[in-house]
């Protein structure tokens, strides 16, 4: 298990959340890969974070972020059960 921002989450998960941090192309907060994606208590659709339970990543809210496309390695977030990507920029 690897640590993302003091929370525990999979190895295949921290790297999915590397990577969007890196697409989101917003003013770094840690190591420079792009603004942080805090943890998140409530699943209101208008928040921007994530959610784990067990060191897994259960839901992710990504709203207006700007997102042309996801990880190739999205796939690996096989816990989900919220998901919020409404209006970004995908084609």
């Amino acid at each position: 298990m690897k640590t993302y921002y003091g929370t525990t989450i999979s190895p295949q998960e921290l790297k999915v959340l590397e990577a969007l941090e890196k697409q989101t192309g917003k003013i770094p907060k840690v190591e420079e890969v792009g603004e942080e994606i805090p943890r998140y208590k409530y699943s209101g659709w208008y928040n921007f974070g994530f959610k784990e339970e067990n060191s897994r990543v259960i839901g992710l809210l990504l709203y207006i972020k700007g997102l042309t496309s996801l990880p190739e390695k999205f796939h690996h977030l096989k816990h989900l059960e919220v998901l919020n990507l409404a209006y970004n920029e995908f084609t």
